[in-house]
């Protein structure tokens, strides 16, 4: 069943792209929760006259701050608030990849009523044209990824 297939198809696109926003977010979190940290540092100390750096400064870099929160906190300070960027990443990227694949899809049928069906063309216009609908399409789909 085409119908069928590309409904299926359709949903592993979503979820193909949500799963790799995990995997991503698993790996990368614990640098965010350094930046966030960092941050916060930086505007408490600005906010009590100190001098960017000062020496007081409970977090100089990511890898120190990395070490610094795990002895600390252990694995549960390093991933606090993952909860909500699962959420947040997994419905975006799912989406982006969900857009595209489906749009994909749709302009390869509408490719293939225009030329007749197994028809390929390999001219280099054809091939521009393509790349900037291609283009034109993951654009589209990241933006309704927010």
């Amino acid at each position: 069943d085409g119908d069928g297939r590309s409904r299926r198809g359709a949903m592993e696109d979503f979820v193909a792209g949500g799963g790799a926003a995990l995997a991503a977010i698993t790996i990368m979190h614990p640098v965010d929760v350094v930046k966030s940290r960092l941050q916060m540092q930086g505007e408490q100390a600005a906010r009590a006259g100190q001098p960017p750096g000062a020496s007081s400064a409970a977090y100089r870099g990511v890898f120190s701050s990395l070490r610094a929160i795990a002895s600390k906190e252990g694995a549960a300070g390093l991933y606090r608030g993952i909860v909500p960027a699962y959420a947040l990443q997994f419905a975006v990227t799912a989406t982006r990849f969900g857009v595209y694949a489906a749009a994909k899809r749709v302009a390869a049928q509408h490719d293939e009523a225009q030329s007749g069906p197994g028809t390929t063309s390999t001219s280099s216009t054809s091939s521009t044209s393509s790349t900037l609908r291609n283009f034109g399409l993951a654009a589209a789909a990241g933006a309704c990824g927010g």
